[in-house]
C-alpha cells in the first residue's frame, strides 16, 4: 500500500511512503553507530557537553545581570 501525500502547492515537496512486511534497518546505521562510538572513545561528547555547560552558565549569568541592573518602569 503506497501512501501520497503533497506538503504544500508552493512547496514543490511530496512525501510518499511504502508499506513493508518485513521492517529494514536503515543503510547509515551501522556509519552512524561507529561514529557515535568514536565521538565517545575520543572524548568529543565529553568536550561538547562541556561547552554547552559553559555556554549555558554564561547565558544565564549574563541574563542575571542585564535583570539586576534595569529599573522598574513605574
Amino acid at each position: 500500500m503506497a501512501v501520497r501525500m503533497d506538503v504544500g502547492e508552493r512547496s514543490g515537496v511530496e512525501i510518499e511512503g511504502v508499506e513493508e512486511e518485513r521492517q529494514r534497518v536503515p543503510e547509515w546505521l551501522g556509519e552512524a553507530v561507529l561514529l557515535g562510538q568514536y565521538w565517545l572513545e575520543s572524548g568529543l561528547v565529553k568536550y561538547l557537553e562541556e561547552e554547552v555547560w559553559a555556554l549555558l552558565v554564561f547565558a544565564n549569568l549574563t541574563w542575571a545581570i542585564a535583570r539586576s541592573t534595569v529599573s522598574p518602569c513605574f
